[in-house]
């Protein structure tokens, strides 16, 4: 075989190797052999996968896919951003292009940094939501679509007891099992979440937001020494500034106490009448308490009892 120049390039981790074969110096019964042994890492350059661009009759270029076991796919998202970017800079298509593959034509737009491209219609014929698979590590649950090359998407409970030589294999029994998948696809395991969550629906995290930024506005609105509420409250009433922020921090204090009390029931899933009452409770028991005159040391009480003669 002739020495082949080559171009390595990776889109959001997949990495290929592009083979710019337009004139045809790859055959098309090396191109098999040649991706089963370029894409083997540690012996060779390694790579997910090989993209030949040829030419179009009807297109601004033709790609193909070739996977590391040599067999050829229909289309790959990121192989096909990275072709995009490829034909772009080596002047074979302009910024805006079509190419030509196996799963029709993709239009691709090339930016400063980003490459756009429009996949197309997703096929949905004999999609099955709930599709039962026998592997090794028993039955579980796919769903199987179509986005340009078949995906099969599995659900995982736990991943604590399977490792990661385990999901590769697991992946590949999937994707090689010619009863369920005669054309072969690509697997995608989708991890149950095992985390503790509120599950709060929209409304509910309305309300919570909405009482955060209340409390927020309240306490910075009456002890931020530049607020103007501060500035002309202090101002009118003839009391020293810094006395007046001082006099507004216990019930800036009680609203964000009660703002945080009723976050925190909302947030644990309390039910609204619960969480009322208790915020209530806790309100007017701070309320009562921060109400309280505080006399300093040594300082009089200047209330005085008995009737007040005009």
């Amino acid at each position: 075989m002739d020495k082949t120049a080559f171009t390595k390039m990776s889109g959001c981790g997949n990495d290929f190797i592009i083979i710019d074969n337009r004139l045809g110096n790859l055959e098309e019964d090396i191109l098999p052999i040649f991706s089963r042994r370029v894409c083997k890492r540690r012996v060779s350059m390694g790579a997910d996968g090989v993209l030949v661009l040829e030419n179009s009759l009807h297109a601004d270029f033709k790609m193909r896919l070739f996977n590391r076991d040599g067999s050829e796919g229909e289309m790959c998202g990121n192989g096909a951003r990275c072709i995009a970017r490829y034909a772009f800079v080596e002047n074979i298509a302009p910024r805006k292009m079509v190419f030509e593959t196996l799963a029709g034509n993709i239009y691709a737009e090339v930016g400063e940094v980003l490459v756009k491209i429009k996949m197309g219609d997703i096929k949905i014929n004999g999609f099955n939501e709930d599709r039962k698979v026998n592997t090794c590590k028993g039955e579980l649950i796919c769903n199987y679509i179509i986005a340009g090359v078949p995906h099969c998407v599995i659900f995982i409970k736990d991943l604590d007891g399977i490792t990661d030589d385990e999901l590769r294999g697991l992946g590949k029994e999937i994707r090689f099992n010619k009863e369920e998948f005669p054309e072969g696809t690509n697997v995608v395991p989708l991890l149950y979440s095992t985390s503790t969550s509120a599950g709060l629906d929209p409304m509910v995290y309305m309300f919570a937001t909405i009482g955060a930024v209340f409390a927020g506005a309240v306490f910075g609105d009456h002890c931020s020494p530049i607020s103007d509420t501060t500035i002309m409250s202090s101002m009118f009433s003839g009391a020293d500034h810094i006395d007046h922020v001082n006099t507004q921090i216990p019930y800036a204090i009680l609203a964000a106490v009660g703002a945080l009390v009723g976050y925190l029931g909302v947030a644990l899933g309390l039910p609204i009448i619960i969480n009322l009452i208790i915020a209530a409770v806790i309100s007017l028991g701070l309320f009562r308490i921060l109400s309280k005159p505080i006399l300093e040391p040594g300082a009089s009480d200047y209330s005085a009892k008995g009737d007040v003669k005009a």
